[in-house]
């Protein structure tokens, strides 16, 4: 949306409710890099969706494999992203109660907080406030 515009204009998605790399299903977080390309914490597909700036055509999956698992070549509604200026994702895999590394051009990830399954009674396994310290710098 520009400033002082009436109007939006549709940057991803914008095709329906699905799975292609065209469309979005449902989705929770997104992140926009320093060159105004879109990452896509895309939870109905179970994947981080990359769109390029510019391009509204189709994106492309960058991390997950569209299906909900807890391998680390996948996510579980994936929650929230954020993306390095080198390009490593963390993603909060919510489901799944960890959150995950990808490196650039990686097809799996790591897990860098949290445990696959465990959602954790103490706040020191509290996925969430991990993402709240990892994104603002607190260790």
């Amino acid at each position: 949306w520009s400033p002082g515009q009436p109007m939006g204009v549709t940057v991803a998605g914008g095709r329906g409710q699905g799975a292609a790399y065209n469309q979005i299903s449902t989705s929770y977080a997104f992140y926009v890099d320093v060159s105004s390309n879109i990452y896509i914490a895309d939870c109905g597909n179970h994947r981080i969706h990359f769109w390029a700036f510019r391009n509204t055509t189709a994106g492309k999956m960058v991390a997950g494999n569209n299906v909900a698992g807890s391998g680390i070549n996948q996510l579980n509604c994936p929650w929230g992203i954020y993306v390095t200026s080198t390009g490593i994702m963390y993603i909060v895999d919510r489901n799944n109660h960890r959150i995950q590394r990808w490196l650039p051009g990686a097809t799996s990830g790591s897990t860098v907080a949290g445990q696959s399954g465990v959602a954790g009674a103490y706040s020191y396994q509290d996925v969430v406030q991990k993402w709240y310290h990892l994104i603002n710098g607190i260790f």
